[in-house]
C-alpha cells in the first residue's frame, strides 16, 4: 500500500465523522449554521449581491468554520477529544486547534437587527426596518433577516465651507474625493473622505487640526430621496486649529532602550549634529547618513503628516529596528520639536525555503533555497544577502508531468538604502526606500532535451518610487556572460539546419543598460476602474561597438570581448492593463502587451534569452508552452516537445481579456480570451511565414478562449485553466478556425483541442 492510499484511509474517517458533529452536542443545543438576508423591495437595491455580502460578513458571531466549505473538522476535534489535563497534545488539539460550537443561543437577534438597520442607513437606505425568523431543525438553526427597504438616497449637492480661508480652498479644490454629487449616499466613503481631507490639511502645517474637526450636516429637506451634504469645520478653538507649525529641531535616539523620560533627561552631552539633526553619541549601530537619508522631516519645514508617515514606514522598512516611534512636542507658539526613538533589532538571519512557481517555460517549478542575510553589514542599513538554490521544472507532455529543466543558482547581492547618484535630491517623498543594488548571479541551467547553459550576471541598479505611485528602476550597467556548455543530438540537428537559430544560441557577452517605469492609477479599494502601465527600454553593445570599431578598424564583424562576440540590440517592452470593478465580487481586465527587440551592428539576431515566446499559462492559455509562432511557423513536434526552442521571435503582440468572479469564499472563477503571436524581423528560410509584416500580421494572431478556477488564499493562489484554441494560424488554410466537431466524435475532439494549464499566481 503506497503513501497516498494510507493518507486517504486516515483522512476519510475524519471527514465522514466531521460531517455529523451534532450527535456530540447536548440534546437542547442547536448549532448555528449561518444567516440569510432578503429585501422586500429588491428593485430598489443597487449592487444587491455586494450589499448583502457586506451585511452578512459583519454579523457576529460567525458560524463554525468548515474545511473546504464542507466539513466541521475543527468543531469535531473540539467535541470529540477529551484531554485529562490542561496541557499536552490533546489539550492543544481540543482548545487551540479545535473550535468550540457556536450555538443559536449565542445569537442576539435584537442587537443584530439594529445593526442591520444602521448599516442600511450608512449605505443610503433610510427608514428601513429589519425583522428576523429563527429556522430550527433537530440540532441546527439558522436566522433569516428580512429588510423592509425603500429607495436609496442620492446626494444632490455638496456644499463646502465659505469662510475665505486656506482650508476652504483645500476642501473645494481636492479632486479625489469618493463622495460625489449625483451618487448614492455612503457613510463609509464619507468617512474616508474625512480622513483624506484631514491628512491634506495636516500636511500643510496644521498640527492641531484633526479628523474630528471635520463633520457633515445632511440636509434631508429636499425629499424625493435626495439630500444636500454640507462639509463643516468645528468652530471651537478655531484660531488654535488654524495655527501653522514649523519644525524647530530633530533629535534622533538610534539606540533607544525603552525609557523615553530617562533618555531625554540625559540631554545631549557628547552628542553631535549632522546636517541640523541632533544624534546621540551611541549612533554607531546604524550610521548617521543612513538615518538622515530616511528621515524625511527637516528643520524649518512646515509640519507634514505625509512626511511623518513616509519617515515611519521608511525607518521600519530598513529592517534593523524592532521599535520605531516619532513624537512631536511644542516648543513655542508655532514650532515643534521632533524626537525619533529607535530600538535596534536582530539584523542577521539564516533561512531555508521550499518554493513553488510557474514560468513561461514550465507549468510547475520547485526549488530548495538556503540564504543568509545581514541587513546592517557595515552599519549603514545595507542589506547583504547570499543565496544558493537548486530546483527542477516540469511540463505536461501527453497529459503526464515530465521533468524539463534542472536549475542551480548562486546569488550574492548588496542593497544600499540610498541612490549613489550625486545629483539626486535627498527628499524622494515615498514610503519606499530608494536603493542601489549590486548583484552577482551564477546560473547553471540544464534543459534535458536540448542543452546545458551557464550564465554569469552582474547587475548595478537604482530603484525608487515617487508618492506611492510612480516606480522607477534604472540599471546603468548589466553584464551577462552566456556559455553553452553541452548540447544533445536533438539540439544539434535543429540548429545545424538553421543558421539564425544557431547564432542566437552561440556564446556571447551582453553589456548594456535598461530602464523600467511603472505606474498605477488605483487610489483605494473603492476605485471602480483604473490603469496599470509598465514600460521597459533596454539597449546593449553600443559603447562596446564604438570602442571595438576604433581599436579594430579593419576587422570584420562580429567584434569580440575576451574572444567572445558581444550582443548589440535595443529592446522595448510594455504592459498596459485596464481594470474594471463593477462590484467587490467581480473584475474585468483588458491587457495589451507588445514588445520588440532589434538586433543591429555586431548582432544579426537577438540572443536567445532575450527573445519572446508565446503559449502557456501566462500568455496564450489555449496553447501549449512556446508552441505559437513565429508567424505561421510551427515545429513538427510542437505538441509533444518540451519547449520547442525554434518557436521564438523578435516581435511580440498579445492581448488578454479576462473576467474574474467569486464562486465561494476562496474559490474564484474566470472566463478568458487570449490573442497573440511572435514574429521575426528578418525572414528565416528555415521558418517560412515567420517575418512580421504590417499587411498580414493580424491574420497570424492566434486566438484562444477558456475558463479557469482559482484557489485564492490571499497569500497563495493556485490556478487551473482550460483553454480551447479558436484560431490556429499555423494550420493549413481552411483548418485554422476550430468551428466544428470532427466526425470521430466529441471525446477525440476534446482530447485533441483542450489545453490544461496549472499555475501559481494570477497571470496578470
Amino acid at each position: 500500500m503506497n503513501f497516498k492510499k494510507l493518507v486517504i484511509l486516515f483522512l476519510l474517517p475524519l471527514i465522514f465523522q466531521s460531517c455529523n458533529v451534532t450527535k456530540y452536542l447536548q440534546e437542547e443545543d442547536k448549532l448555528y449554521t449561518g444567516s440569510d438576508i432578503s429585501f422586500t423591495n429588491e428593485k430598489y437595491i443597487s449592487q444587491k449581491k455586494e450589499l448583502k455580502k457586506n451585511l452578512e460578513e459583519d454579523l457576529y458571531p460567525k458560524p463554525n468554520k468548515k474545511f473546504l466549505g464542507l466539513f466541521y473538522t475543527k468543531l469535531w476535534f473540539h467535541l470529540k477529544v477529551k484531554p485529562k489535563k490542561e496541557k499536552g497534545f490533546k489539550y492543544w488539539l481540543k482548545n487551540k486547534f479545535g473550535e468550540a460550537p457556536v450555538l443559536i443561543d449565542d445569537i442576539n437577534v435584537d442587537v443584530l437587527e439594529n445593526y442591520i438597520d444602521k448599516s442600511m442607513q450608512d449605505n443610503g437606505y433610510f427608514n428601513t426596518y429589519t425583522s428576523s425568523t429563527i429556522n430550527e431543525k433537530t440540532h441546527k438553526a439558522s436566522v433569516a433577516y428580512q429588510i423592509e427597504n425603500g429607495k436609496q438616497t442620492i446626494i444632490d449637492s455638496i456644499i463646502y465651507p465659505k469662510t475665505n480661508t486656506e482650508l476652504d480652498s483645500i476642501f473645494a479644490n481636492y479632486k479625489h474625493l469618493l463622495t460625489k454629487e449625483g451618487k448614492a449616499y455612503n457613510l463609509n466613503k464619507m468617512e474616508l473622505d474625512r480622513t483624506t481631507l484631514a491628512k491634506e490639511v495636516r500636511s500643510l502645517g496644521y498640527f492641531d487640526f484633526d479628523i474630528s474637526d471635520i463633520f457633515f450636516v445632511v440636509d434631508t429637506s429636499l425629499g424625493d430621496n435626495k439630500v444636500n451634504l454640507h462639509y463643516k469645520i468645528k468652530q471651537q478653538n478655531r484660531e488654535e486649529k488654524l495655527q501653522k507649525y514649523h519644525i524647530s529641531g530633530i533629535n534622533v535616539y538610534p539606540t533607544f532602550n525603552g525609557n523615553k523620560d530617562a533618555e531625554v533627561k540625559k540631554g545631549f552631552v557628547g552628542s553631535f549634529y549632522y546636517k541640523e539633526m541632533a544624534f546621540r553619541r551611541e549612533y554607531d549601530f546604524v550610521g548617521k547618513k543612513a538615518l538622515y537619508n530616511n528621515i524625511l522631516i527637516e528643520k524649518g519645514d512646515l509640519f507634514s503628516l505625509k512626511n511623518y508617515e513616509y519617515t515611519s514606514e521608511r525607518l521600519n522598512n530598513l529592517g534593523v529596528f524592532s521599535f520605531v516611534d516619532i513624537e512631536y512636542s511644542k516648543d513655542d507658539n508655532d514650532s515643534l520639536r521632533v524626537d525619533v526613538f529607535l530600538t535596534p533589532g536582530q539584523h542577521q538571519s539564516f533561512r531555508a525555503d521550499i518554493e513553488a512557481s510557474t514560468s513561461n517555460r514550465s507549468f510547475l517549478g520547485s526549488s530548495v533555497a538556503l540564504s543568509y542575510s545581514n541587513r546592517n553589514l557595515i552599519k549603514g542599513a545595507e542589506n547583504f544577502t547570499i543565496k544558493a538554490s537548486a530546483g527542477t521544472e516540469f511540463q505536461m507532455v501527453d497529459k503526464k508531468a515530465a521533468l524539463n529543466i534542472l536549475d542551480v543558482n548562486f546569488e550574492m547581492s548588496l542593497a544600499l538604502p540610498r541612490l549613489l547618484i550625486r545629483a539626486t535630491p535627498r527628499k524622494i517623498l515615498s514610503n519606499k526606500i530608494p536603493t542601489t543594488t549590486i548583484n552577482i548571479l551564477e546560473n547553471y541551467q540544464q534543459w534535458l532535451a536540448y542543452y546545458t547553459l551557464n550564465s554569469l550576471n552582474f547587475n548595478y541598479k537604482y530603484d525608487w518610487q515617487n508618492q506611492k505611485k510612480h516606480n522607477h528602476a534604472f540599471q546603468p550597467l548589466f553584464v551577462n556572460i552566456i556559455s553553452l556548455l553541452n548540447t544533445t543530438q536533438k539540439f544539434d540537428d535543429l540548429v545545424n539546419n538553421n543558421p539564425a537559430l544557431k547564432t542566437s544560441f552561440s556564446n556571447s557577452v551582453i553589456i548594456g543598460r535598461n530602464y523600467t517605469y511603472s505606474v498605477s492609477t488605483q487610489r483605494n479599494t473603492y476605485d471602480k476602474h483604473y490603469l496599470y502601465f509598465s514600460g521597459m527600454i533596454e539597449n546593449a553593445g553600443n559603447e562596446s561597438f564604438i570602442i571595438a570599431k576604433i581599436l579594430n578598424k579593419n576587422k570584420t564583424l562580429p567584434y569580440k570581448i575576451f574572444k567572445t562576440p558581444f550582443a548589440q540590440y535595443t529592446k522595448l517592452d510594455a504592459d498596459l492593463r485596464y481594470y474594471i470593478k463593477p462590484n467587490n465580487f467581480s473584475m474585468f481586465i483588458a491587457r495589451f502587451n507588445p514588445g520588440i527587440g532589434i538586433p543591429y551592428g555586431n548582432s544579426d539576431v537577438l540572443p536567445y534569452i532575450k527573445q519572446f515566446y508565446m503559449g502557456g499559462p501566462n500568455t496564450l492559455r489555449a496553447f501549449q508552452f512556446r508552441s505559437v509562432g513565429p508567424g505561421r511557423y510551427t515545429s513538427e513536434t510542437a505538441t509533444t516537445d518540451l519547449n520547442p526552442i525554434e518557436q521564438s521571435g523578435d516581435v511580440r503582440l498579445m492581448v488578454n481579456l479576462e473576467y474574474r468572479f467569486d464562486i465561494y469564499k476562496f474559490l474564484k472563477g474566470a472566463i478568458f480570451s487570449d490573442i497573440g503571436n511572435v514574429w521575426l524581423l528578418k525572414e528565416d528560410v528555415n521558418r517560412p511565414d515567420s517575418q512580421f509584416k504590417f499587411n498580414s500580421f493580424y491574420k497570424q494572431l492566434a486566438v484562444g478562449s477558456g475558463v479557469g478556477l482559482r484557489l485564492d488564499f490571499n497569500f497563495f493562489v493556485l490556478r487551473g485553466d482550460v483553454g480551447i484554441p479558436i484560431y490556429k494560424p499555423f494550420n493549413s488554410s481552411g483548418e485554422r478556425w476550430i468551428n466544428q466537431f470532427p466526425e470521430s466524435g466529441f471525446r477525440p475532439w476534446v482530447q485533441k483541442n483542450l489545453v490544461f494549464n496549472v499555475a501559481i499566481g494570477y497571470p496578470f
